[in-house]
């Protein structure tokens, strides 16, 4: 019987943060999924669906027409005696919202997920305007109005490779405020908060509204193959692979002889395209050679004055690209386009046009000797591959393939932004969704998140724990049906990741076998559910008389729920070596910190890395991974050391109150000498940079008490 992959793996593998939920669903052997689908989560569905329907997954899988549907059909599988799982997203969760009290008042089990995204208005999803040009899998631009779902395109996977991977969705929406980046070359018109790649040693994002005067990684801006190109192509292949020649009885004539029968079938296409009778021959098809020849005199003199050489622009990428296809190599172990020739005359042109092109290179010549004579042989190498294949796109898809050789440092060409301009009219813009979760527009890498969602039903009597991490994610789903169904909690889970930044992202991590998940999470026995042999009554009216006391439970239950989930952290440490804190709380570098962030979520990780960048012990981090329940005793403790500032940041505003973090580290009994503020970053997806947080450290008491960055 063939084993499914938890149950072989048992080190890090490169996994997508919506495949890694969807395993760790499937090993807790669910019972019921309850679907609706909402960016960003819908991929956890894709996901557990494709389970479903390949056996792996047992689990009923119930489609519905809305999230409060789902959340509904949630409760009843739940009440049934079910083990139930769910996500969600922004307004899918407060669509949920009438039920949301109903699940925790009924005390069930549920686990949910909630991919933590901005809440309307304005709506949070990114866009561009229908002109912007994406880069697609042959290394052409379409225009992003034209992107089908199933196109493949050009983008990044987690590690900064080069891949090509597939439209997923497209969207479509009319706007009135986008911005328009001004850059050296085009003018593109997009949302204020779409993403764009920005530093890729920290893997940085940047929104376009925040673009002025930067320079962004820019992978070239191709052309279609018009007449010039296609001309150029024909020339350079010529002068590869091809010869002119005149025979004893004065006949000339053209031949192409090579070993790919691509670069034949596009020589000839394109040569009757422009007017020439080139014709495919068999001679040598044996031996593994391709041929085409052009047997008529005039028409052969004709096809030599055709492609003569020029420093038309279009005619120097197409000459490249023809020159590369039979003459180039690479990137492979060097990294780099070599273009080899002997011919002198051919080596200086090459020269000339890469100039004109604005391409980088170096020319290098060595003696080879061959049969009784010594000729130089020349070789250029381009370092900037990524760039030269966008500008010069191969015809030979084997050549153009090479481009995933490359990664991201690879493009070493700069595109600087010299205005963002705001847009006050409506307009119809684009955006599209692939499995890498980026895509390359008008050459540039473009990628939403913040904390509104989930802080906007933090009293709704959910466990709510907030990951930073997608092996945290898959752990904590795990611990989630242990600590939601433990007999003195009995109350629902609502696992929150940050959109975009965590639900689309391919991360290590290491999956656990099957049977030790089983083992660790147990079978679940339901502590009540409806039944008929056995008939009770869930959800009945309660007078003023008895209400609160089902209130006290359900808070007795929520304050349990602080050692255990303590308990099941340090028990999960124990079996498979990983744990997250205390399961509540996790501190970084706070041995002798005197100024502390406090900040939940995969933001922990940016500031993780200031702190590194930094290099400086007096600053620390407490990630708060439990927010209900909230750890007042634990925090009170840590914060009462040598603390001596408090940075505390929120993602989501209480408006015409404190903030939700801020409110919960306010009202503990700190030292009076402790010195607070409270900062409100990313909102709507806003990038929050390594930059920014150096500026609030440096600066921290210019700082209001409260500010909005």
């Amino acid at each position: 019987m063939k084993k499914t992959i938890t149950e072989k793996i048992q080190k890090p593998i490169a996994i997508e943060l919506s495949d890694a939920v969807a395993h760790a669903v499937k090993q807790c052997e669910v019972d019921v999924i309850t679907s609706y689908p909402i960016t960003p989560q819908t991929l956890i569905l894709e996901k557990l669906s494709k389970l479903k329907a390949s056996g792996k997954l047992k689990a009923e899988f119930v489609n519905v027409e809305s999230e409060h549907s789902s959340l509904s059909a949630a409760i009843g599988a739940s009440a049934s005696g079910s083990r139930v799982f769910s996500s969600t997203s922004s307004q899918g969760l407060l669509y949920m919202a009438e039920m949301l009290p109903i699940a925790s008042g009924l005390r069930l089990p549920i686990v949910m997920v909630n991919a933590n995204r901005a809440i309307s208005a304005p709506i949070n999803i990114w866009c561009f305007s229908k002109e912007a040009k994406i880069l697609m899998k042959d290394l052409s631009y379409k225009q992003i109005s034209e992107v089908k779902i199933g196109d493949d395109v050009l983008g990044k996977d987690s590690r900064g490779n080069l891949v090509f991977t597939k439209v997923k969705n497209t969207f479509k929406r009319k706007v009135e405020n986008l911005v328009k980046v001004k850059t050296e070359k085009f003018d593109l018109f997009c949302t204020s908060e779409h993403k764009f790649y920005y530093h890729p040693t920290h893997d940085h994002w940047t929104t376009a509204k925040s673009l002025k005067n930067k320079n962004l990684h820019w992978f070239g801006y191709g052309f279609n193959e018009d007449e010039q190109f296609k001309k150029g192509w024909l020339s350079g292949v010529s002068d590869g692979d091809g010869c002119f020649f005149r025979d004893k009885k004065n006949r000339f004539s053209f031949r192409l002889k090579v070993k790919d029968e691509e670069i034949v079938k596009k020589f000839v296409e394109w040569s009757r395209e422009l007017g020439f009778n080139m014709r495919e021959v068999d001679y040598h098809k044996k031996r593994g050679f391709f041929m085409a020849i052009c047997t008529k005199n005039k028409e052969s003199e004709r096809l030599k004055k055709f492609l003569e050489k020029k420093e038309e622009y279009d005619f120097c990428r197409g000459y490249l690209a023809g020159i590369f296809d039979a003459e180039g190599s690479g990137p492979f172990k060097i990294k780099q386009v070599v273009i080899y020739n002997s011919n002198p005359s051919i080596i200086k042109y090459v020269s000339k046009i890469l100039k004109i092109l604005n391409i980088s290179f170096k020319v290098y010549s060595d003696k080879r000797r061959g049969g009784f004579r010594i000729r130089d042989n020349y070789h250029i190498k381009i370092n900037n591959v990524p760039e030269f294949f966008v500008k010069c796109r191969p015809v030979l898809e084997r050549k153009r393939n090479n481009i995933l050789q490359m990664t991201l440092k690879s493009v070493k060409s700069k595109i600087k932004v010299l205005d963002v301009i705001d847009i006050n009219k409506e307009m119809e813009v684009y955006n599209i969704e692939t499995e890498s979760k980026n895509y390359i527009v008008n050459g540039l890498l473009v990628h939403n998140c913040d904390h509104s969602d989930s802080m906007f039903v933090k009293d709704g009597c959910w466990i709510q724990l907030y990951c930073e991490s997608v092996q945290e994610t898959y752990d904590t789903i795990i611990q989630a049906y242990k600590i939601a169904e433990n007999k003195n909690i009995q109350l629902p889970v609502m696992i929150c990741i940050d959109g975009f930044y965590l639900s689309h992202v391919m991360e290590n991590a290491e999956l656990l076998e099957d049977r030790k998940v089983k083992a660790f999470v147990r079978n679940f026995i339901p502590q009540k559910k409806l039944d008929c042999k056995k008939p009770i009554t869930l959800g009945h009216v309660a007078s003023p008389e008895h209400y609160y006391k089902f209130k006290e439970q359900q808070e007795k239950a929520m304050n349990y729920s602080i050692d255990e989930i303590k308990k099941i952290n340090s028990e999960f440490a124990e079996k498979f070596k990983r744990k997250y804190g205390d399961g509540l709380i996790e501190e970084y570098n706070l041995g002798n910190a005197e100024t502390v962030f406090i900040a939940l979520g995969s933001l922990c990780s940016t500031i993780k890395g200031a702190i590194i960048e930094k290099n400086d012990k007096k600053i620390g981090l407490i990630r708060i991974k439990s927010f209900r329940p909230f750890p007042k005793k634990e925090m009170t403790k840590l914060l009462n050391k040598k603390i001596k500032r408090i940075i505390v940041i929120d993602r989501s505003l209480a408006f015409g109150t404190d903030n939700p973090v801020y409110s919960e580290i306010k009202k503990l009994p700190l030292n009076k000498e402790i010195k607070m503020k409270n900062f409100v970053l990313g909102l709507g997806g806003k990038n929050v940079t390594e930059e920014e947080l150096f500026g609030i450290i440096n600066h921290f008491d210019s700082f209001k008490e409260v500010n909005i960055l």
